[in-house]
C-alpha cells in the first residue's frame, strides 16, 4: 500500500480532489494500519478521536483510499443519512453492497447472500405500531382497544385487556427470537463470505483480511441516530473479519449522549464500551491551520501588496506565522481563528482597497477574545498605558516573534544611514523582535490617536507598515472599522 500522500488524489468513495498531505498524517495511517493487523480475524471497533479543525475527515477518507488498493473497504458518512430512523438497515446495506462485489461471480452466494439479507429487513425493518400489532396478533389494534373498552363497562373486568396483554408479551418475544435467528444467521453467512473470498496471503492478488467499514461524521449526527448507530455496529455487526473504524470528536459526541440522557449520565464511560480502542490525531498548530485555510490566501496577498514601504518581508509563510502568533497570544482555538479568518475575508472582498488587513485581524480577534477592551478601543477611552490593559489577555508576553526586515530596505541609503554628526551609522540587524504588547499597543495608537500617524517618520517600527497599510492619504474614519468589524460579526 502506498502511504504517500504527497500528490493529489481523486477519493474513489466520493469523487472529491485530495491535496497533498501538508500535515503529515501518512505517518499515523500506516501506523495504524500496521496495528489493526493484529485483529484481521476478529471483529474490532477502533475509534479515531479529533477535535474540529484537525482534519479528520481528510484523514479517514485518505487512509481509506489507501486501505482499498489490498482490502475491501467501506466509506458511510453518517451524518449525510441521520435523517434516516433505522441505521440498522443503512449500516447492512452497505456491507451486503461491498460483500455483492466480492462474490460478484458467485451466483449461488450472491443468491443466498440476497435471500438472508431480505428476511433479516423483514422481521427487523420498521413498521407502523398499529400494523405490528396486527401482525403479531392477526386483529385489529383498534377493534381489539374498542371491544375491551366496551366489555370492561358491561362486564367490570378487564378480562380481554389481561388476555391481550399476555398475547401481545408471548409475540413480542416470539418476533424478538425470530429476530435474532434471523441476524445470527446473516451474521454466519457475511463470515463464511469473507472466509471464502479473502486472503490471508500478502503475495495473492485477491482483497486481504480483513474488511474495513468506515463511519464518519457521526459527532454530527442527531443524538438518538447516533446512539442507535453505534448499539447496532457493537451488537448486531460483531462479525469476524470487519474492522470498523468511527471518526468521532468525543467531546461534541459526549455532549449529544447527555442531551438524551442527561448533564450526570456518565458519558464518556458509556462511550468506551463501544469501542476497544481510541486513537487520538494531534490537533495542528495555528500555523499548520492558517496555512491550509483557503481563506487564508486572499489576506496574505493582501497584507503583501499593502506593504508599501517594503520594512518587511511579507511572504506568505511569514503572515501565517506572524497571525498565527497573535492568536496563540490571545489564546484563540482553530474553530475562532476559523470564524475570524472568515470575517476579515468577507470584509476584504466587500472593500478591495482596503489595506488595514493586520488592523481587521487584530480588532475581531480582540471583539471575539475580549468584548469589553474591543468596546473601550473603538470608543476611544483608553488611558495613557493602554497595552496594560491588555496583560490579562496574553497567554504569554515573554514571546517574541521575529520580523524579517526586507532586503531592499536593508540596502537603502535611510536604513543604513548616511552619517550624523561626522559618523556613519552602523547597519540594523535584519530582524526586528516584536512582542504582542507591542502589536497591541501600536493598533491602539493608530485607533485611538490620531496624532501618532507623526510616528510613521520611524520607518523601523511595526506601527510604520500599519500606518502604511492604512495610508495616511485615506478618508481615515474609526467608524469605518467599527462598522466593517461589526457587520463581520453576523457571520458564522
Amino acid at each position: 500500500m502506498n502511504f504517500d500522500w504527497n500528490d493529489n488524489l481523486t477519493c474513489s468513495f466520493t469523487n472529491e480532489e485530495f491535496t497533498p498531505d501538508s500535515l503529515d498524517r501518512a505517518k499515523y495511517a500506516e501506523y495504524l494500519t500496521n496495528y489493526l493487523k493484529n485483529y484481521k480475524n476478529e471483529s474490532y471497533v477502533f475509534n479515531i478521536n479529533s477535535p474540529w479543525g484537525s482534519g479528520k475527515t481528510y484523514f479517514i477518507k485518505r487512509w481509506a483510499n489507501t486501505l482499498a488498493e489490498k482490502h475491501p473497504v467501506i466509506y458511510f458518512n453518517s451524518w449525510k443519512h441521520d435523517n434516516n430512523n433505522e441505521p440498522l438497515v443503512l449500516i447492512l446495506s452497505e456491507i451486503i453492497k461491498g460483500l455483492r462485489i466480492l462474490i460478484s461471480g458467485n451466483t449461488e452466494k450472491l443468491n443466498e447472500l440476497q435471500n438472508k439479507t431480505v428476511t433479516v429487513l423483514k422481521r427487523v425493518a420498521p413498521t407502523l405500531c398499529k400494523g405490528v400489532f396486527q401482525k403479531l396478533t392477526g386483529t385489529s389494534f383498534d377493534e381489539l382497544v374498542g371491544n375491551g373498552q366496551a366489555d370492561e363497562e358491561e362486564s367490570g373486568d378487564n378480562k380481554v385487556g389481561g388476555e391481550l396483554g399476555a398475547a401481545l408479551a408471548q409475540a413480542l418475544l416470539d418476533l424478538h427470537d425470530e429476530q435474532a435467528q434471523a441476524i445470527e444467521s446473516l451474521k454466519n453467512e457475511v463470515e463464511l463470505i469473507l472466509e471464502d473470498v479473502l486472503t490471508n496471503d500478502e503475495s495473492e492478488r485477491r482483497k486481504r483480511r480483513p474488511m474495513y467499514v468506515f463511519i464518519d461524521e457521526l459527532d454530527r449526527c442527531r443524538p438518538t441516530f447516533a446512539i442507535e448507530l453505534l448499539e447496532v455496529i457493537k451488537h448486531i455487526f460483531d462479525i469476524p473479519k470487519i474492522i470498523f473504524v468511527i471518526a468521532t470528536d468525543t467531546e461534541q459526541l459526549q455532549h449529544s449522549i447527555k442531551a438524551v440522557y442527561g448533564n450526570d449520565f456518565a458519558a464518556e464511560k458509556y462511550l468506551m464500551r463501544f469501542f476497544n480502542r481510541s486513537f487520538s490525531l494531534p490537533q495542528p498548530s495555528q500555523k499548520e491551520f492558517l496555512s491550509n485555510h483557503r481563506s487564508f490566501e486572499l489576506i496574505s496577498e493582501r497584507l503583501s501588496s499593502t506593504s508599501n514601504l517594503c520594512l518587511y518581508e511579507f511572504t506568505f509563510d511569514i503572515n501565517v506565522a506572524l497571525v498565527a502568533y497573535i492568536f496563540e497570544n490571545l489564546g484563540i482555538d482553530l474553530r475562532t481563528a476559523d470564524q475570524i479568518i472568515e470575517r476579515v475575508n468577507s470584509v476584504l472582498l466587500n472593500h478591495e482597497s482596503e489595506k488595514g488587513v493586520m488592523l481587521l485581524i487584530f480588532l475581531e480577534a480582540l471583539r471575539v477574545r475580549k468584548r469589553t477592551l474591543f468596546e473601550s478601543l473603538m470608543n476611544n477611552k483608553f488611558g495613557h498605558q493602554p497595552t496594560s490593559d491588555f496583560h490579562d489577555i496574553t497567554m504569554d508576553n515573554s514571546r517574541k516573534f521575529d520580523l524579517v526586515v526586507s532586503p531592499r530596505y536593508m540596502e537603502s541609503a535611510f536604513f543604513n544611514g548616511m552619517s550624523r554628526n561626522g559618523r556613519t551609522r552602523e547597519p540594523r540587524q535584519a530582524l526586528r523582535t516584536i512582542n504582542i504588547n507591542t502589536i497591541a499597543h501600536e493598533c491602539i495608537l493608530i485607533m485611538s490617536e490620531r496624532e501618532a500617524r507623526l510616528q510613521s517618520s520611524s520607518y523601523s517600527s511595526f506601527t510604520s507598515y500599519l500606518f502604511e497599510s492604512l495610508n495616511a492619504t485615506d478618508d481615515y474614519s474609526l467608524q469605518r472599522y467599527k462598522n466593517y468589524v461589526e457587520i463581520a460579526s453576523n457571520l458564522y
